[in-house]
């Protein structure tokens, strides 16, 4: 086994969308889901394959869910996923040959259809200070499994968290890079998301607002009581109230400044 693809649902229904996905059989990619708030629902005919691995899982959270999908991984190269994409063969070798080319390469980040998302040209690596427009989405993440003994997603980040309601993508490349791993962008595009990501829609929940300040800090030590006005003002592209972003986005830089740390 070369990469182990960990993807994580929830709800009855989220076990459909993985089957949905159409996971392409891949000679050396296995499909680790974990799969919470279950409900005690049935496994769809097309997920009872060889190559995938269904874990329920009874804790809340969604960088819980990501922890437990990586606990149920064995091969060297781990991709983290949701369970509405989509994927090619080839796209999924793309990975492993990314890996196995730059072997000096703790966790690479790629590209994905979908959003209209800006992308750097040509690969850049990934530092304190990131290319400019470069934003992480989780599911363009791939890491070498060896990496996870001391790295984990923040469970205070990301949908039902215990702070905040996002970034736990940009909160699991932050660690990162402060725990001295190499990282890099490379322009390939591994998969299709089809509808909005999380950091693409309008923010309208504070916990969401508060975590975006939080890391924000947590990238620009120095530079954040710009930033963060930068930010919430370029917000409003996407229907995000000015105001509303400011004011949450500083209580979370200020009041888990720790965190941000």
């Amino acid at each position: 086994m070369k990469l182990d693809v960990a993807i994580s649902t929830y709800q009855p229904q989220g076990l459909q969308r993985v089957a949905d996905m159409n996971l392409p059989q891949v000679e050396g990619v296995r499909y680790v889901v974990s799969w919470q708030q279950h409900g005690g629902a049935h496994i769809p005919e097309q997920l009872l394959r060889n190559d995938v691995k269904i874990i329920r899982f009874g804790s809340s959270g969604q960088s819980a869910n990501r922890n437990n999908a990586v606990i149920y991984t064995s091969a060297p190269i781990v991709l983290i996923a949701d369970d509405d994409l989509r994927y090619t063969a080839q796209q999924l070798l793309a990975v492993i040959d990314t890996m196995e080319a730059n072997p000096d390469v703790d966790i690479a980040t790629f590209q994905y259809i979908g959003d209209n998302k800006y992308y750097p040209p040509t690969e850049q690596p990934i530092t304190r200070q990131i290319p400019k427009g470069l934003s992480f989405a989780s599911f363009e993440i791939a890491v070498r499994r060896k990496c996870f003994d001391s790295l984990k997603f923040d469970e205070r980040f990301g949908i039902g968290g215990s702070m905040f309601d996002l970034g736990e993508d940009e909160k699991l490349m932050l660690d990162a890079v402060r725990m001295g791993y190499t990282c890099r962008f490379f322009p390939i595009t591994i998969t299709t998301h089809t509808g909005p990501t999380t950091g693409h829609r309008p923010i309208t929940n504070p916990r969401a607002a508060a975590g975006t300040g939080c890391l924000i800090r947590g990238w620009y030590p120095w530079s954040w009581p710009l930033r963060i006005p930068l930010k919430a003002y370029r917000l409003k592209k996407n229907g995000s109230k000015f105001g509303f972003c400011l004011r949450h986005m500083l209580r979370g830089a200020m009041k888990n400044c720790s965190i941000a740390r």
